[in-house]
């Protein structure tokens, strides 16, 4: 826990401090402030007391240095099972922001989705980057022009890209031949009118995010942030490139 609380107020770790509190629990806890560790509160010789919690890196802690204090570790109680848990980010609008490093099953995923309500996902995407391949751009699935095509997903190293027009085929069932255009016929319209969408190729995906009802975004390290989208009504999936001040300026965050 980056913060505990010491006489009643929420504190940092630092190497002087003595006697603090857990602000879920109020068991005991004491700094870690190692040279070769992000400082932070442990608990005196037991598990954490939130089953959610992850060791913190210093990838979360950039991401919250973003967002006032007062804002970070914010404790939410669960009105069904009675558990309290530590919200990454609690924003003025109270949107809970999670930070997420290491895996999750989708029962825990569906747990903090309603527990947290109004919600979204940073998703740490350095340790799958090499696996996860940004491919060719797509209009924006509300435009007029967008909505009569239908693209397939793309792979890499496939060559060529293709859609195909409802209005050619009217009555096309799921088993049904259509007539294939090739993407680049329609190059310059799909530059006017893009704003960030792009296909892409995930290699042994973390499949549960596919499963989240809340806004999910990959951070890959770079300026941008990119959110993962179903591109249209058929399931197409596709990520939005953000670019990540402007993310957390949207959210609150300097």
């Amino acid at each position: 826990m980056q913060y505990a609380l010491v006489d009643g107020e929420r504190r940092l770790a630092s190497p002087e401090s003595s006697s603090a509190v857990c602000c879920l629990c109020e068991g005991p806890v004491r700094p870690k402030c190692g040279s070769r560790i992000v400082w932070h509160w442990a608990h005196h010789a037991r598990p954490h007391c939130d089953t959610w919690w992850e060791p913190e890196s210093e990838w979360h802690r950039a991401w919250k240095a973003h967002f006032p204090e007062s804002w970070r570790e914010q404790v939410q109680f669960d009105p069904l099972t009675g558990e309290k848990h530590i919200a990454d980010v609690r924003t003025a609008s109270s949107t809970a922001i999670e930070f997420q490093n290491s895996p999750m099953t989708p029962e825990e995923l569906a747990s903090r989705e309603a527990v947290y309500g109004t919600m979204v996902w940073v998703v740490n995407g350095l340790s799958f980057k090499s696996s996860f391949n940004i491919l060719g751009a797509l209009p924006d699935p509300s435009c007029e022009f967008a909505r009569d095509l239908c693209f397939f997903p793309q792979r890499v190293g496939f060559l060529g890209r293709g859609f195909w027009r409802k209005s050619e085929n009217p009555n096309t069932g799921p088993r049904d031949l259509v007539r294939i255009h090739s993407v680049d016929k329609i190059a310059e319209q799909v530059r006017a009118n893009h704003i960030g969408h792009h296909l892409f190729d995930w290699r042994r995906p973390r499949s549960v995010w596919y499963l989240s009802s809340k806004p999910v975004y990959f951070d890959f390290h770079g300026p941008e942030v990119w959110e993962l989208q179903k591109y249209d009504e058929r399931g197409l999936m596709a990520v939005k490139r953000h670019d990540k001040m402007t993310f957390v300026s949207s959210l609150g965050g300097a």
